[in-house]
């Protein structure tokens, strides 16, 4: 009698054990969105989103799988066109047989994904969501839906001045300071800091509610900036990239939580961040 293998349809249903689909946003576009459900799993991918050197890098490593936060498929699709970036990805992706599973916000909602990464790497203490409640499971989520599950508040272990804060977050990121922008005093105590990964800038007034000195996110807008100052929260921009790059290392641990030892995860090594870091990497010269 032949040992059960692993089939992509099992990994997309351990996928959702741990971030049910349920938790997305009405806009959202998680879940199976290439899918040979029967084929068995060998190898797995972890990625931030897809492009084609995650595809070939996908190949390369014999992976029959790849599990992304960014949907590589949002909204619908009018046609497949080889010529075009997207539609090259999707065809190639096809013809090797690779399925794509995408996590997006079911993954920064439920407890242990992105937002609690976060908080972890920051060294957060005495977690809770935006409003202020005990982290709930993933169950209680999908009952009693908030905005306000997406992002997570926690105690610095020691109040830090924000300048050291900023510090500590490229520390534990690993950013480029002259990747991140930064609004308020400098010199203002930190105690207790609001965050939510990717775009969340529309949570800082929340933070600010529940007695945050801080809030970081990625993709803060000009005003939203000028908004935290009235509010007086200092805010960081931390990039979208910057937030969310944990998430390849993040599902890996998840997935290999519940897998066989027959399913090997690896968590891509492609940088996909589009800026450059320039300070100091460039003159002007008449």
């Amino acid at each position: 009698m032949k040992d059960k293998v692993t089939t992509v349809g099992d990994i997309a249903k351990i996928i959702e054990s741990i971030a049910p689909a349920g938790l997305q946003e009405e806009w959202d576009n998680s879940g199976l969105l290439i899918g040979f459900e029967d084929r068995q799993v060998s190898k797995v991918l972890t990625c931030l989103e897809i492009n084609m050197d995650v595809v070939e890098e996908a190949i390369s490593k014999g992976a029959e799988m790849i599990i992304s936060h960014h949907p590589l498929i949002f909204g619908g699709i009018s046609s497949l066109n080889a010529d075009t970036p997207k539609g090259a990805v999707i065809i190639r992706l096809i013809r090797h047989g690779i399925s794509v599973y995408s996590s997006h916000t079911p993954f920064d909602k439920a407890p242990g994904g992105n937002n609690d990464a976060l908080a972890g790497v920051l060294g957060l203490k005495d977690v809770t969501v935006l409003d202020g409640s005990k982290v709930p499971s993933a169950e209680d989520m999908i009952s009693k839906p908030s905005q306000m599950h997406i992002g997570r508040i926690g105690k610095l272990k020691k109040p830090l001045r924000f300048s050291q804060v900023i510090d500590l977050v490229c520390d534990e990121l690993r950013l480029n300071p002259s990747m991140i922008s930064a609004a308020g005093n400098l010199d203002r105590v930190i105690s207790k800091i609001g965050l939510c990964t990717g775009a969340g800038a529309e949570f800082t007034e929340a933070a600010a509610q529940q007695g945050c000195e801080a809030f970081i996110t990625g993709d803060v807008k000009y005003h939203q900036a000028q908004d935290a100052r009235e509010m007086g929260i200092c805010l960081i921009d931390a990039g979208h990239y910057g937030t969310e790059k944990i998430f390849p290392a993040v599902m890996k641990i998840q997935l290999e939580k519940v897998l066989e030892k027959d399913v090997v995860v690896t968590a891509s090594e492609i940088d996909l961040d589009p800026f450059l870091a320039l300070a100091g990497a460039y003159s002007i010269t008449d």
